[in-house]
């Protein structure tokens, strides 16, 4: 490359030469930019519905596939993902809290050992005193205020309580347990809640 002896020609076009490199370099910043933003925001890959075999059902933001992958609470053992369900949706309805789709009782109260569906195993749910609580605090509030009402206005003899408050009582006591259980069976799935460790029994140590 010739180097520039100092004289004004040579001068010129060493300055018009730097000029030019500016003016493109803030041509194409822009665009820069907004290439590296399109990147960023808009890239896109398929969604997975099995583990190993992706199926295209539209273009989804990468992040969202990522953070379903990290999520494999949803994916069964024969690699099948399923729909991330509120636990409103199937807790109370007695519905596996995963696929929707299989039972969480065997009788009234008593919880299976897995779906029978998607296998998913119900060792986790743990709901304690939990629906008997919530039975007592509201479900059965209007068969109290039922009974209390009934002997304040009427103070009708024993047997008409045998006959209506105490099937009320029964009633609004006992039928709400296997939803309110349920619910709160999806609930620690969908949320997952487990019982409170400390730091350490955390790292094991």
């Amino acid at each position: 490359m010739r180097r520039c002896n100092g004289s004004s020609k040579c001068m010129r076009a060493a300055l018009s030469l730097s000029a030019s490199d500016k003016l493109l370099e803030r041509a194409l910043a822009p665009a820069t930019n907004a290439s590296r933003a399109f990147e960023l925001i808009h890239v896109a890959a398929p969604v997975e519905m099995r583990v190993g075999s992706p199926t295209w059902l539209g273009r989804q933001p990468r992040g969202h596939l990522v953070r379903e992958n990290d999520d494999l609470r949803f994916v069964d053992a024969s690699g099948r993902r399923w729909e991330k369900l509120p636990p409103t949706s199937t807790g109370p309805f007695g519905r596996c809290p995963r696929c929707g789709k299989g039972h969480i009782f065997t009788g009234f109260l008593t919880i299976r050992d897995r779906c029978e569906v998607c296998g998913l195993d119900y060792s986790y749910a743990d709901p304690a005193d939990g629906p008997a609580v919530f039975a007592q605090l509201f479900a059965c509030v209007p068969g109290v205020i039922f009974t209390l009402m009934l002997e304040i206005l009427a103070s009708p003899p024993f047997w008409v309580h045998l006959v209506t408050s105490l099937p009320i009582l029964a009633i609004t006591t006992v039928l709400p347990l296997r939803p309110i259980k349920g619910w709160l069976v999806a609930s620690q799935f969908y949320f997952k809640a487990e019982e409170g460790r400390l730091a350490k029994d955390r790292n094991g140590s």
